[in-house]
């Protein structure tokens, strides 16, 4: 009887051990599973990266240092995988930084983190999200990726040198509006008071310089960028009060508005348009640099390595053959009226 109580004990001793390696096996397995899961946030391994980009800033792998390199990738493959129910909840929205990894094969991965609530999160380009990613304020700026500042936000200025405000602001009395012919002959005047150009090429600058102005603003005009009444009443606002409460303008600028009897208030109302004009080609460009930033580095057959590159292929191969002739022949005829105007009344009194 005590025999057989013994090979009993041992039979039950048996039974607990053997039976505990599958679970061990098995939770081995799942941990090895989920660590998988979670290194396939990235396509490729680090021996393939070739280059890394962060926001719109593209460095070639060597250049960027090894050891933050090793501990974005570890980091980022410990990101967890939301549940699908989750991801629903979750939206990027449009404050995000955007980093990519470019590979040796010319793939990519981008990831875009983002903040809600207390807690960041990393979304891949296929759409899936991933939490506990706030480590990435370790590794770049997060202001420099922010959404484009709102009308009211930033501070004004006023640098243009005071011989040259001193001819526009004689212009702004002469013209109703400010419109193609003021734009033509200021900034002749402005770029033969300030540089070595010769009359003739100054003229040619400044057509060159309106006609990429103008068609910008139909590039940006295609996208639906724009700038509301609202915003602009709020940007001269505020451009009045940064301008007037600064020193300099006291010291440099007040006493040419009182001489040219128009107040500073009076000229940034005038020039409304054309500030509205300018912010537009602003947010031409934040919206292209967000392109690229987002990944898109890729114009026609060729990869752009810089957001400059890409602006400018953008513009010149997608943007501006959807100009239409008309419009393109209408600013033509313009620029003829202004060239003209500025010959038969300005550049004989600017040269005598």
């Amino acid at each position: 009887m005590k025999k057989i109580v013994t090979c009993s004990a041992f039979y039950f001793i048996c039974i607990i051990l053997f039976s505990s390696i599958p679970l061990s096996v098995h939770a081995e397995k799942e941990i090895e599973k989920k660590q998988t899961d979670q290194a396939l946030i990235m396509t490729h391994g680090k021996e393939d990266i070739v280059k890394i980009q962060l926001g719109s800033s593209r460095i070639d792998i060597d250049k960027y240092p090894g050891a933050q390199l090793d501990t974005l990738i570890y980091r980022l493959n410990r990101v967890e995988l939301l549940a699908q129910e989750e991801m629903y909840s979750i939206k990027r929205g449009e404050d995000y930084v955007p980093i990519s990894f470019i590979y040796s094969d010319g793939l990519k991965d981008v990831f875009f983190f983002f903040k809600s609530g207390d807690n960041w999160y990393v979304e891949t380009d296929n759409g899936s999200v991933y939490e506990n990613a706030d480590f990435i304020a370790d590794f770049t700026s997060l202001t420099d990726f922010k959404k484009s500042p709102q009308a009211g936000e930033g501070e004004y200025t006023l640098g243009m040198p005071p011989e040259s405000l001193k001819i526009r602001l004689e212009l702004e009395k002469a013209f109703d509006t400010l419109e193609t012919d003021f734009e033509f002959v200021f900034y002749t005047k402005f770029l033969l008071e300030n540089t070595n150009q010769s009359q003739t090429e100054a003229v040619n600058a400044v057509r060159n310089l309106l006609t990429e102005n103008m068609m910008q603003n139909e590039c940006a005009k295609q996208l639906g960028i724009t700038v509301s009444d609202e915003e602009m009443n709020k940007i001269v606002e505020k451009y009045i009060s940064d301008v007037s409460q600064a020193d300099y303008f006291m010291q440099n600028y007040n006493k040419i508005y009182m001489d040219a009897g128009i107040s500073l208030q009076e000229s940034a109302e005038k020039n409304k348009e054309i500030m509205r004009a300018d912010l537009v080609r602003s947010r031409l460009q934040q919206y292209i640099r967000k392109e690229f930033a987002d990944g898109n580095d890729r114009v026609g057959d060729h990869v752009y390595e810089n957001t400059k590159d890409y602006f400018r292929a953008y513009l010149e191969e997608i943007a501006y053959p959807q100009i239409e002739e008309s419009v393109l022949k209408e600013f033509e005829d313009q620029l003829d009226s202004a060239e003209k105007l500025y010959y038969e009344k300005y550049a004989e009194s600017l040269e005598s």
